[in-house]
């Protein structure tokens, strides 16, 4: 009996000694933009109060969805090239996601 307490008080020391070794991943922050071999790859580049600056990439998803499950949302005419991109306004981001999230089954 006197071994098995001893075991188990070695096995509790030894548990407790290592407890500060755990390793935590660094927080990504949720502002930082996808980049590949320095081109931008993530879809929305960035947000304000007009709606959200979008890559042609992500036009060109968008409709590709809508065409793909038969559905064409209204805001679509509120699409506006800039320069090399596009501004989308917040109505049209949200279906984006709403069929994102359908092609990934959700």
């Amino acid at each position: 009996m006197r071994k098995r307490y001893a075991i188990c008080g070695l096995l509790l020391l030894s548990l407790s000694a290592c407890s500060n070794l755990t390793v935590a991943p660094k927080p990504v922050p949720a502002h930082a933009i996808a980049f590949d071999k320095n081109q931008q790859t993530a879809g929305i580049i960035d947000c304000d109060a007009k709606g959200c600056k979008v890559t042609a990439t992500w036009v060109l998803k968008y409709h590709q969805m809508e065409a793909e499950f038969k559905k064409t949302f209204p805001g679509d005419v509120n699409i506006k090239q800039e320069g090399d991109h596009f501004r989308a306004p917040y109505d049209v981001v949200e279906f984006y996601t709403q069929m994102k999230a359908a092609e990934r089954g959700g």
